[in-house]
């Protein structure tokens, strides 16, 4: 689980992968409150209610045809619209899927993009900067999400509540 982001709140951004929900589902966390969770195959309970578990699960599939893409769209742009929401509110929030790589990432770099005014690419290098490799694969391998990120950089809204970021 790699830190990517603190919001002038004071809440942290985390990308990982389902083995991060796994040990924080098991192990007492004071620091994060809402875990996405965006591998489809992957969609855990939290029996304990510690957390808020955002669950909205779609395919990394780098073939996906336009509907395909244009599905993960919606569904991503409304996760984001909910960790954004969240980090204003001033809680940390860990965006997760099987790795810990493409869905996470989209999900991360879209929330980025809206609470720090990056742009598409900014926000790319800045996982890919931040979020460990895995399985000998980098953040965001999937040429589709990157395509997907750049084109939804025009219906980025208002910047205004950007004030900082720190790494």
């Amino acid at each position: 689980m790699d830190r990517i982001y603190i919001h002038p709140s004071g809440a942290e951004l985390w990308q990982g992968s389902m083995y991060d929900v796994d040990r924080l589902l098991r192990l007492p966390s004071d620091k994060i409150r809402v875990i996405g969770l965006f591998a489809q195959e992957y969609q855990p309970d939290d029996p304990r209610g510690r957390y808020e578990l955002l669950k909205r699960g779609f395919d990394d599939n780098p073939d996906a045809d336009p509907a395909e893409i244009s599905e993960v769209a919606g569904i991503v742009d409304g996760a984001s619209d909910t960790l954004s929401d969240r980090l204003r509110a001033g809680k940390s929030c860990l965006s997760s899927c099987a790795a810990g790589l493409n869905r996470s990432g989209i999900t991360t770099a879209l929330t980025l993009m809206k609470v720090a005014g990056l742009e598409p690419d900014a926000a790319i290098d800045l996982i890919r900067k931040k979020r460990a490799p895995q399985l000998g694969m980098l953040p965001l391998c999937n040429p589709k999400f990157v395509q997907l990120l750049r084109k939804m950089r025009l219906k980025i809204g208002d910047k205004s509540t950007w004030t900082e970021w720190r790494s």
